[in-house]
């Protein structure tokens, strides 16, 4: 491996784990089903590419070492069926995030079509490592990046429908404008890369795969630490009773928002009002149809007890 490949691998793994990290503090803070979404996604795509690392590694480096009782042949293939199992997870779990964040619900044809995609795209997976489908680079290009390409077109996808309702969800244009931009350079980058390195013709002293890793994982940090630093901002106390007024909720609905904007979890409204759990649900149920709020981080939003990014 060159010194080239060396500095960008290890930069990007070190931006990755910086990028995990953040994420992980920003969730935790937020208590967001995207940003849980879009963590696992990284955890899975930063798997994805140490399994690429050790995968393009020479055979005799101590990488591969630490892998005995493998022959070179089974190595290749437990680490090329991880990889695919890494890019469905990624599938299943990116698009949604970023749907998510935009406090857009996912749709229920849209979630169907996603479960049996990648229920049959597992099963081919796992034919091909059984040996039921024949082992051939162009069989094992198909099976295990067609998830990937998939989960990245589905998110440039989903950002494009983004673009009008930025304003309104308060999330800055401009990290937007660059995600869509990103992510149309490096598909048909990564795949002209993928295709050459198919039939053996890529040069390897061109470091793209790692740069463009480092560049997502470095966006991925920096939109992290912007809203961990966004969220510790001084809050302004939202006018819940006159947000219960516009939306005319009843008493009941409002003690149940006021108890959301503390952090309290559906139990816990419970325990505190002295009521059983369903009623809860059926309380939140209807001050979502109320505020045509999509969830819960939708709902803080409209309040104000969250800062719009």
């Amino acid at each position: 491996m060159s010194l080239v490949f060396l500095l960008s691998n290890v930069a990007s793994l070190s931006t990755s784990f910086g990028a995990l990290v953040a994420l992980a503090i920003l969730t935790s803070q937020s208590r967001s089903r995207g940003l849980s979404l879009l963590l696992g996604a990284v955890f899975f795509l930063s798997t994805d590419y140490m399994l690429g690392v050790i995968l393009y590694a020479p055979v005799d480096s101590s990488l591969w070492q630490g892998l005995p009782g493998f022959a070179t042949k089974d190595r290749t293939a437990v680490l090329l069926g991880l990889k695919g199992i890494c890019h469905i997870v990624i599938l299943l779990t990116a698009p949604p995030a970023i749907q998510l964040l935009f406090g857009r619900k996912l749709p229920k044809a849209e979630v169907v079509t996603g479960i049996a995609a990648v229920a049959v795209m597992l099963i081919i997976l796992v034919l091909l490592i059984g040996g039921a489908i024949p082992y051939t680079p162009v069989a094992v290009f198909g099976v295990i990046t067609i998830p990937a390409y998939a989960a990245y077109l589905t998110c440039l996808v989903t950002l494009l429908r983004q673009r009008s309702v930025v304003s309104e969800r308060g999330f800055p244009r401009t990290v937007l404008n660059s995600s869509i931009v990103a992510l149309s350079l490096f598909i048909p980058t990564l795949l002209i890369v993928d295709i050459l390195g198919l039939f053996k013709g890529m040069p390897r002293t061109l470091p793209i795969v790692p740069l463009a890793f480092l560049a997502l994982t470095s966006g991925i940090l920096v939109f992290s630490i912007l809203g961990i630093l966004d969220i510790r901002k001084e809050r302004v106390v939202p006018d819940l009773e006159g947000f219960c007024a516009e939306h005319a909720l009843s008493v009941r609905e409002c003690d149940v928002i006021h108890l959301l904007v503390e952090g309290l979890r559906y139990k816990e409204i419970a325990d505190r009002l002295g009521i059983s759990l369903d009623t809860v649900k059926t309380h939140v149920s209807r001050i979502y149809r109320k505020t045509s709020a999509s969830g819960k981080t939708d709902l803080l939003y409209r309040i104000g007890s969250i800062p719009r990014r």
